[in-house]
């Protein structure tokens, strides 16, 4: 299913190489009219909710950079305008940033040197921004906890995220 769903983000994205990431233009290979669309032609594929700070795994400027949804589950890139960042969602209620590339080849480095864990451990240093939290469900996320879990789902979901 991974597969296919990464097949079907790759078709959907016509640009055949990697160019400057923070980049788009007509050459992205979208127009600003997508719905994932950032204001440059900038398309995300495999991304999860739609507002402000929706996460992609695959963008249409580095379709053969991927972020891998085991190691990163939380984390993809954000698109604002020409600007793309990777970022990831900290105890479902912060934004960390893992970096922000300037070229492929710098995403690419980026996802293979850090780790989700690294990212939210931003979160103790006001380093994130926080995300609106439902006022229905009050998080029992206890942030100490999950911060010593470096990633390890199960450990993170024993501290209530």
């Amino acid at each position: 299913m991974r597969d296919f769903l990464l097949s079907t983000a790759f078709a959907a994205l016509t640009l055949a190489g990697c160019a400057d990431i923070s980049t788009g233009g007509a050459d992205a290979g979208a127009s600003a009219s997508s719905p994932d669309a950032g204001e440059a032609g900038v398309v995300g594929a495999a991304c999860g909710a739609t507002g402000p700070n929706q996460l992609c795994r695959v963008t249409s400027v580095c379709p053969k950079v991927v972020v891998d949804a085991e190691r990163f589950p939380n984390c993809g890139f954000r698109i604002r305008g020409s600007v793309v960042d990777i970022q990831c969602v900290c105890f479902g209620e912060s934004l960390c940033p893992l970096g922000t590339p300037s070229t492929c080849a710098e995403a690419t480095q980026l996802l293979a040197n850090q780790s989700e864990a690294a990212a939210c451990s931003q979160v103790m240093e006001g380093r994130c921004i926080a995300l609106p939290v439902a006022p229905a469900k009050p998080s029992t996320c206890d942030k100490v906890c999950a911060a010593d879990c470096r990633g390890d789902t199960t450990c993170r979901q024993s501290c209530g995220c």
